[in-house]
């Protein structure tokens, strides 16, 4: 797929009309692949080239705009899937999930919107002149490998499975001066989920996940960070078909998302006003997010499926909630 185009943005100041312009191309590539009756491939490959400009912000909130240093919105991405089953005859079958992904990524806009000279003649300049551009650029790999073993005999169906995931990025930004940092994680989890089924109407489900979080931070300005934490996830669930045409349900559910590095924090730190260095200090990094759902519902379908019927009650519990602040210096 091949998109070009000019964009809808005319750029006065400096006389052109495609500083909004987009220019993206995108390849895809798949091969399914039975190498024997009982082992299998399926391989994807994915590359996305975008070079496209950004200059989207005026004044007068128009399609005319007057920067003098408009921007770019750039990736370049080659991203890699794998998947191999081999069948175990009566011992179900193993699967084998592997990812590869890696990214440059380029964003960055004029920051004040207008040219350099534009107060000129203003009383109050050059005091209150804001002339700024912001651009990061970020370098990113990843990769994921999980092996699971999938089975079912008779009422019982269950899956047993191991992850790991890895991935590292370095940022570069130019904004009143250069800051550049690196992040890296990686995550270790097993898991395993079954589901019993106890009459023709009445199923009931468990599962659950234990994970080994870790991650390194660092950057310009001599910020060290590492953490490490584990945490589990899991769900027990039961499902009653009351009637061919009604299903009554219920679900205990607990998932949680990894703490990390409050980068906003940690990249304005030595500029903000000396009062607020220890409160902003505090809040580098922030902890791993719990949630605990309870809900019973009911489905149906009625009157030779004219009437569709989804009526759920649940209650959350969130802990740690990871919520965006901000402070104004």
């Amino acid at each position: 797929r091949q998109n070009s185009r000019d964009g809808f943005i005319d750029n006065d100041f400096l006389g052109r009309d495609n500083t909004q312009d987009v220019d993206e191309l995108s390849l895809r590539g798949r091969l399914v692949w039975d190498l024997t009756p009982d082992l299998s491939a399926d391989f994807t490959t994915i590359y996305i080239d975008s070079d496209n400009g950004y200059d989207a912000f005026s004044l007068n909130n128009s399609r005319t705009t007057i920067s003098d240093e408009p921007g770019q919105d750039d990736q370049e991405i080659i991203a890699l899937a794998g998947r191999l089953r081999y069948a175990l005859g009566s011992f179900g079958e193993v699967q084998v999930l592997t990812t590869f992904t890696d990214s440059d990524e380029t964003y960055a806009f004029d920051e004040d919107w207008v040219f350099r000279g534009f107060c000129d003649g203003v009383r109050c300049n050059p005091f209150f002149e804001f002339t700024s551009t912001d651009a990061i650029d970020r370098e990113r790999d990843q990769y994921s490998v999980d092996l699971r073993w999938l089975d079912s005999h008779g009422d019982w169906s269950w899956v047993l499975g191991a992850y790991t995931h890895h991935r590292d990025e370095d940022m570069a930004r130019q904004r009143f001066g250069l800051f550049t940092s690196r992040y890296e994680t990686h995550r270790y989890a097993v898991y395993g989920q079954a589901q019993f089924a106890a009459t023709d109407r009445l199923s009931l489900r468990a599962g659950i996940r234990g994970e080994a979080f870790n991650d390194e931070y660092a950057d310009s300005f001599a910020f060290d960070l590492q953490s490490n934490a584990s945490f589990w996830s899991g769900d027990l669930g039961i499902e009653f078909a009351a009637t061919d045409d009604t299903l009554i349900y219920a679900t205990l559910a607990r998932g949680a998302k990894p703490g990390g590095v409050n980068t906003s924090a940690t990249s304005v730190l030595p500029f903000i006003a000396t009062r607020f260095q220890t409160f902003v200090n505090d809040r580098r990094q922030f902890d791993t997010e719990t949630v605990f759902n309870k809900e019973v519902g009911v489905k149906g379908r009625y009157f030779d499926e004219r009437l569709s019927v989804r009526l759920g009650f649940f209650h959350t519990d969130r802990n740690d909630a990871q919520l965006e602040s901000w402070i104004w210096d």
